[in-house]
Order: C-alpha cells, then structure tokens, then sequence
C-alpha cells in the first residue's frame, strides 16, 4: 500500500482551474448551440414590417448576449475551479495529518520481456 501523505495546493489548484474550465467550455458549447438554435425558431415569431423589434435583431442581440454569457462562464469556472482546487487541497492535507492519508495500492504493469520470463511453455 501506499499513503498519499499531501497534495501539493499549486498543482490542485493548476488541476482543477483547467479541468473546470474544459468541462464548462464543452458543456457550455453544447448549450449555447441548443439555445441558438431556439432563438433563431422563435426569432421568425416577431413582426418583421419594421416596426418595433424585428427577428433578425432579436436573433442578433440575443446571440451576442449568449457568446458574452459562454466567455464570462468559462472564466469564472476557470477561477471558480481553482479556487476549489486549492481549498480541497488544503482541507485533504489538514485531516490527511490527523487520521494518516488515503491509501492506494498501486500496481506495475510488467513490461513484454518480463511476462515472457514468468510464462512457462510446456510442450508435448
């Protein structure tokens, strides 16, 4: 077994920083391509005789409004994410110094050569 004893706070916080800011960047695609893809079907819904708020406009507005809300969503999952990252590393090496750390056990994979050396062949 081995005793994961502290986790380095910096490189918790780089991990989840990154990992929060793909996961929100993916997700956060998909849901801006759904929602661009409502607005431009109610956008044909408006009046389009110039007067008052027309559906290309209304198309347009709300499309910049949801690329600004996807760039600010990133960001703020990249701090936000960070933020966390540091504090569950804190927290894990707080308690990790009271009841002793995670165990793991971990496993080498042996290499071609190796398991040819174990592999016992018996003809006849």
């Amino acid at each position: 077994m081995v005793v994961i004893k502290r986790i380095d706070v910096v490189s918790a916080m780089k991990v989840g920083a990154l990992l929060s800011g793909l996961m929100f960047a993916v997700f956060g695609l998909l849901i801006l391509l759904l929602q661009s893809a409502m607005l431009s079907a109610f956008s044909g819904m408006f009046d389009s005789s110039g007067v008052g708020l027309s559906g290309g406009n209304l198309m347009a507005a709300g499309l910049f409004g949801f690329c600004a809300f996807y760039v600010f969503g990133v960001v703020a999952s990249v701090i936000s994410g960070a933020i966390s990252g540091a504090v569950g590393a804190f927290g894990y090496n707080l308690v990790a110094n009271w009841v002793g750390g995670l165990r793991v056990q971990l496993a080498r994979e042996a290499d071609d050569a190796e398991k040819a050396k174990r592999t016992v062949v018996i003809e006849g």
